[in-house]
Order: structure tokens, then C-alpha cells, then sequence
């Protein structure tokens, strides 16, 4: 079924990026390690699954000492939390993102690009015959002691408003108990269209980091 690919497809792309990691201590290129990544991590989905349609969306952190870098493929949000307000990192690859950004760069006309942005779709997946570019911050994210980082995936942003995070991320709990709240409030909505959705918060703490 569809929803078994879908998974398949997120597990090889969470292994793959592991597995490219798992020699480093530190990344000197983070830039460069996340697009080696990822396109591996797409190659192996593809080999994978053949001619069954398929993909996964993925974002990636990495955290050295007070910077952040991420990466993301696909419509994956990264926001910090910081004082009580979420600040949001990523744009997420959607199509109107991504058709407003060849716009600029002079690869699509006006109309193109109004075309694209009406039509909403993701195509910038891993495993899918579109994936090209992955997004990635051009200046890593200075953090200051007490940062929550979080990766949220659909089902969360399209259910839950920027608001409705912030004020179940303020309160004090640990991060799993946070991210189990936020999961029941999306849950709450009820939509019958709602994607499922994954969270991840990572804290930056006095010097070591917490993640969940």
C-alpha cells in the first residue's frame, strides 16, 4: 500500500543520512555533507522502490557548539523557539516556494510561476523524479542557551498555527511531553484530510543538548 511505501521511503532516508553521518565527530562542510546525503538517500529510495510511486520528505539538524544547520527536502518546517516566540528557519519546499525562487533566478516566466504557485503540490520529495535541490540555510543559526529547536512535518504546521505551538511550547515539561502535546492538539483537529505528522524538538541547553 501506499502508506507502507511512503514508510519504507522515510525509514531509508532517516538510515541513510545516519549512516553518512556515523564517521564524523563534527562537520567542518555541513552544506556539503547534508547534499551528499540527501542524494544518496534519494538514489537509495529509488532503487528501493522501483516503479512504485513513492518519497519522503526529510530535515536534517546538526548543532556544533551555539550554530545550527539544517537541511530540507520536501515540506518540512524548522523553527526555534526563543522568549516565548517561534521564529521559523525554513520555508518548506513547496511548490509556490520553490516557483517564486526559479522566478528570481530567471528560470521561470511570470506565468509559469503563477501557475505553479496555484498549484500546491510537493514535488521536491526524495525518491521522486523531481527532486533537484534540497534547502539549506545559507548562514548557520547562532543559538542561545534555552533554544528549543523544532522539525515539524505537515500533519503539524497545516493543523496547528504558529500560536497554538508557541503556547504549548512555553510551558515547562520535558521536550517528549512536549512533542507528545503537540501531536494530541493536531490529533484534536480531526481533519479527515490530515497528513500524518512528526515532530522533533531538540534543546539547546548551558552547553549540551537534550533532543527528543
Amino acid at each position: 500500500g501506499i502508506a507502507n511505501t511512503g514508510k519504507v521511503c522515510a525509514q531509508i532516508a532517516a538510515d541513510t543520512i545516519l549512516d553518512r553521518f556515523e564517521p564524523y565527530q563534527e562537520l567542518n562542510n555541513p552544506a556539503y555533507f547534508f547534499r551528499t546525503a540527501f542524494s544518496e538517500a534519494h538514489r537509495r529510495i529509488q532503487r528501493t522502490i522501483g516503479e512504485r510511486r513513492g518519497g519522503a520528505g526529510a530535515g536534517a539538524v546538526f548543532m556544533d557548539q551555539n550554530c545550527l544547520h539544517y537541511a530540507v527536502a520536501g515540506d518540512i518546517r524548522v523553527a526555534v523557539l526563543r522568549g516565548g516566540e517561534l521564529i521559523p528557519l525554513s520555508k518548506g519546499q513547496t511548490m509556490d516556494v520553490l516557483a517564486a525562487q526559479a522566478y528570481e533566478d530567471g528560470k521561470l516566466s511570470r506565468q509559469e510561476t503563477i501557475w505553479s504557485m496555484e498549484e500546491k503540490r510537493v514535488w521536491n520529495y526524495l525518491g521522486q523524479d523531481g527532486f533537484h535541490e534540497i534547502e539549506i540555510c545559507e548562514q548557520p543559526v547562532r543559538l542561545k542557551a534555552g533554544d528549543k529547536v523544532l522539525l515539524a512535518s505537515k500533519g503539524i504546521f497545516e493543523e496547528l498555527s504558529w500560536r497554538e505551538l508557541e503556547d504549548i511550547l512555553i510551558v515547562t515539561a520535558s521536550l517528549q511531553e512536549l512533542a507528545e502535546r503537540i501531536i494530541s492538539a493536531a490529533e484534536s483537529k480531526e481533519n479527515p484530510q490530515k497528513e500524518n505528522g512528526s515532530v522533533i524538538l531538540i534543546q539547546k541547553a548551558g552547553g549540551i543538548n537534550e533532543k527528543n
